[in-house]
């Protein structure tokens, strides 16, 4: 005989795991993401006429400025919040700030052409704009949360001069090892047969990155062993659900189990 299944407990079930997930849906969706712009303005210092955008720019997004010889400390996310995180350069190979040749060529910021929609967040004249370039640049990313795993998302765009590609290589010790390597790849800053045409869409994400401690370490170099550039990058906190979710996801397998095996008598 065909059992008959309480509609009305079924429904107050799931009401249940709609209401829990939305008390703790956040873990899901909800990810802290810190924009890193690479240079530094008049203002700041800057004798090549850099930029650094606005906090909040036109998309309502904060930023934190990285210039060499400074040590960017206790960055906020993007929504203006404090973080515990913290970036500066390594400085083995004198890296170099300039807005020649990037995406603007040798015009100012007006002449900047990159499509924003495609590079999402850090899609901002003025974070594009002027960038770093050289041989093994190393950058230390600090006062991550050991275990933790973070998303990299680097922008890199510079015409004629240097590599066409660069590649961006992840360590979880400052000993840039082959035995910390986490994950490597590389980005095209240019067309490789016409030098004039910059990269104005594409960004390079290395996901899940993990550190073991509070710190990562980034090499960024030229993917023929020459010069590469970083005009932008951002680092996100991978959201992850919390015991409170995942039993909720345990107790709804539970739940369309009994009505699998009701059906089945």
């Amino acid at each position: 005989m065909r059992k008959k299944i309480n509609i009305r407990s079924s429904r107050s079930f799931f009401m249940l795991i709609a209401f829990a997930f939305l008390s703790v849906g956040s873990d899901w969706s909800t990810a802290g993401t810190v924009l890193l712009d690479i240079g530094r303005s008049n203002v700041d210092g800057g004798w090549y006429g850099g930029a650094s955008p606005a906090s909040p720019d036109a998309n309502g997004n904060y930023w934190n400025t990285l210039d060499i010889g400074k040590y960017a400390g206790s960055m906020v996310d993007k929504t203006g919040a404090a973080t515990s995180i913290g970036a500066g350069f390594i400085n083995i190979n004198s890296p170099i700030f300039t807005t020649w040749n990037g995406p603007a060529g040798a015009g100012t910021l007006a002449d900047v052409t990159i499509n924003s929609a495609a590079l999402g967040d850090l899609g901002l004249k003025e974070a594009a704009f002027d960038y770093v370039h050289g041989t093994n640049i190393r950058i230390s990313i600090n006062g991550l949360t050991a275990g933790q795993s973070y998303d990299f998302s680097f922008f890199s765009s510079r015409r004629w001069e240097g590599d066409a590609s660069t590649t961006f290589t992840i360590y979880g010790s400052n000993t840039f090892d082959s035995g910390s390597l986490l994950k490597s790849g590389t980005l095209a800053n240019r067309s490789s047969t016409q030098g004039w045409v910059h990269n104005a869409d594409t960004l390079l994400t290395l996901n899940n990155l993990a550190p073991t401690s509070t710190s990562l370490y980034i090499d960024i170099a030229g993917a023929s062993g020459g010069a590469g550039a970083l005009n932008a990058m951002s680092i996100t906190s991978v959201p992850e659900p919390n015991s409170a979710t995942l039993l909720l996801a345990g107790l709804a397998g539970v739940h369309f189990a009994r009505r699998l095996r009701c059906k089945r008598n």
